[in-house]
């Protein structure tokens, strides 16, 4: 809705830069119902197909179905986004105006426009892009998989003391994460390696969010044992 509205916006302001006759009066009222109802028939056949595809997707992903549409929360979800998107556009919108006046005190209001939409775009884009908003985003996505992996629904401890994780382990088996976790519960053992290798030396490597510092936690400690 919010992606639909942009485009709508867009290409309004492209009809009205190029000095295209507009409809007006009754005959704009008619269109607008028009393409409102146009609009509304979409929606509401959406809506009435999304319960059947959520559970199609669901059962590709290898989830429990859906047993209810939920058509509630989908409209306050997309009404919710809808209101954000459209208040962060008024915010561009008043940058753009706050821009152009800066710039009709020097030159005349054609360039004036064209420079303030160059300004404006260059800004969104250091900041949305590559800028500030990218490393928060970036950010957020690491520090949310990170915490998923180490904080995840874990397994019991190891019982063997040997093991990594258990009770005499030096290595907290919350901390190491999923990966960790599943590699020492099913991690390779002797019957894999053939004789010639029957007698290795192993390199164990001390997980990264387990180290009291962030120097320890970006190296990782280890010790060569032999087997």
């Amino acid at each position: 809705m919010a992606l639909g509205y942009l485009l709508g916006r867009v290409f309004e302001l492209i009809w009205q830069a190029a000095d295209l006759p507009r409809m007006r009066g009754r005959l704009a009222l008619v269109g607008n119902i028009v393409f409102a109802a146009l609009v509304a028939g979409f929606s509401i056949w959406a809506l009435t197909f999304s319960f059947e595809w959520q559970n199609e997707l669901r059962a590709k992903m290898g989830m429990e179905l859906a047993d209810a549409k939920h058509l509630a929360q989908i409209l306050l979800a997309g009404t919710g986004t809808f209101a954000l998107f459209f208040l962060i556009g008024a915010l561009v919108a008043a940058l753009f105006r706050w821009v152009r006046g800066r710039f009709y005190r020097f030159m005349p209001p054609r360039r004036a426009n064209v420079l303030g939409v160059v300004t404006v775009a260059l800004l969104l884009f250091v900041v949305t892009r590559d800028g500030i908003f990218d490393r928060v985003v970036t950010g957020l996505d690491e520090s949310y998989e990170a915490a998923q992996m180490l904080f995840d629904v874990a397994p019991d401890l190891p019982e063997r003391p040997d093991q990594a994780g258990s009770e005499a382990s030096l290595i907290d088996w919350a901390a190491m994460g999923q990966p960790g976790r599943d590699f020492v519960l099913g991690g390779p053992d002797a019957k894999r390696f053939p004789p010639s290798q029957a007698n290795p030396r192993w390199t164990l490597y001390g997980f990264m969010s387990a180290g009291q510092t962030a120097s320890h936690r970006k190296s990782g400690p280890n010790w060569h044992l032999p087997s």
